[in-house]
């Protein structure tokens, strides 16, 4: 038996604690590596199903990622109705498209898009949980090779507003 600090001998029973502490520490740390959810969508992540919603004739698009049930989606229409008209004024050929990651959401959110008058060149439905998003809005800059070039989260406050517009 090994002797403690005090000179006292330690006792099985403290040895066995010991064993017990160690093991659930272990079980722990293995549990949460297992359980940390990938990192963030990046800019210069590559991600294959990207570059195929970039519209024909584009370079690259902004993808306007949403759920028709979120508040900062629907408060975010207005910067996203501003992004398309200076697009189509700049004649620039970044490409402007909305996506849901849900089949029952795709015309629901082609509804609230065209009720808050932003007109994306199309709609499309992504496995947003390939993406790794943090939320929604989520607004994706990628080119036609599925590179992230840029990304926003959150709404779209005019300081993003001003970001996404000298990206055009």
């Amino acid at each position: 038996m090994q002797k403690k600090p005090d000179g006292g001998k330690k006792t099985k029973v403290e040895g066995i604690a010991h064993a017990i502490v160690i093991t659930l520490c272990l079980i722990a740390v293995g549990a949460h590596w297992m359980n940390v959810p990938p990192a963030p969508v990046a800019v210069g992540d590559r991600i294959e199903q990207l570059g195929e919603v970039v519209p024909s004739g584009k370079g690259q698009a902004f993808l306007l990622v949403v759920s028709p049930t979120c508040p900062y989606c629907k408060d975010s229409l207005p910067s996203f109705k501003r992004l398309v008209e200076e697009r189509d004024a700049r004649d620039s050929p970044v490409g402007i498209v909305g996506a849901v990651s849900r089949a029952a959401d795709l015309d629901l959110e082609q509804q609230i898009f065209e009720e808050g008058g932003v007109l994306v060149d199309e709609m499309v439905l992504l496995g947003t949980d390939d993406l790794r998003l943090r939320g929604v809005p989520t607004v994706l800059l990628v080119d036609k090779k599925g590179a992230v070039r840029a990304v926003w989260d959150g709404l779209v406050t005019e300081e993003k507003l001003r970001e996404l517009l000298a990206r055009l």
